[in-house]
């Protein structure tokens, strides 16, 4: 009787070790599969949010303010009248205002081809134009300049030297009349540039008027 009590301990024995034993292998099998599929998840790192790239914009740069103050164009509605060699009597192309007396002037007698270094010799009443002003005609494209003194002129009225030399004067006095005006623009001080024309008004050799 004693030795089937024993029989039957040791048999339970056995079937206890054994189910502990397949609990235990049926736990690492389990634990196995969790950590393979947890080793199999990449973790997750938190990268910071891309900031936007910043935009360089050029500043514009300012246009310099030029300190050359632009002159203002003058022009005035002038007379013109032409005096040639045998004016009023009294012949010869003499001036009032030579150079050798008056620097800012630039011929001794009447003269000029009408350019700004070369200007046409005219003449103006003392109290409107002094001596030495430059003009601009720009109906005979020709620089002006006063050298002489018109006591017959007015406010607003030049005279202006035609070429001659005491020959021709009939037609003198024709190409005179062709170039006086009784209203025409006339511009005051005016700079270097304008178009000009070289040619004489009169040809005094062929009596020629352009």
């Amino acid at each position: 009787m004693r030795f089937l009590v024993g029989f039957i301990v040791i048999i339970s024995l056995l079937f206890v070790g054994f189910g502990v034993w397949l609990v235990n292998e049926r736990q690492q099998k389990v634990n196995s599969v969790i950590l393979g599929a947890s080793s199999s998840i990449a973790p997750e790192v938190s990268t910071p949010s891309s900031l936007p790239t910043p935009v360089l914009t050029k500043k514009p740069i300012p246009t310099p303010i030029s300190n050359v103050v632009a002159q203002t164009k003058q022009v005035r509605n002038m007379k013109i009248t032409l005096w040639r060699w045998d004016e009023k009597g009294n012949p010869g192309n003499g001036i009032a205002y030579p150079h050798s007396d008056y620097p800012q002037t630039i011929h001794e007698v009447s003269a000029g081809t009408g350019t700004y270094l070369d200007p046409l010799s005219a003449a103006a009443r003392k109290d409107v134009f002094p001596a030495g002003v430059r003009l601009y005609a720009p109906y005979i494209q020709k620089y002006l300049i006063i050298e002489d003194i018109c006591g017959d002129c007015g406010d607003n009225h030049i005279d202006i030297w035609l070429n001659s030399d005491g020959r021709h004067m009939k037609e003198v006095d024709d190409c005179a009349g062709k170039y006086t005006k009784d209203a025409e623009p006339i511009e005051l001080n005016p700079p270097l540039g304008r178009a000009i024309s070289t040619s004489y008004l009169f040809d005094p050799a062929t009596g020629i008027c352009y």
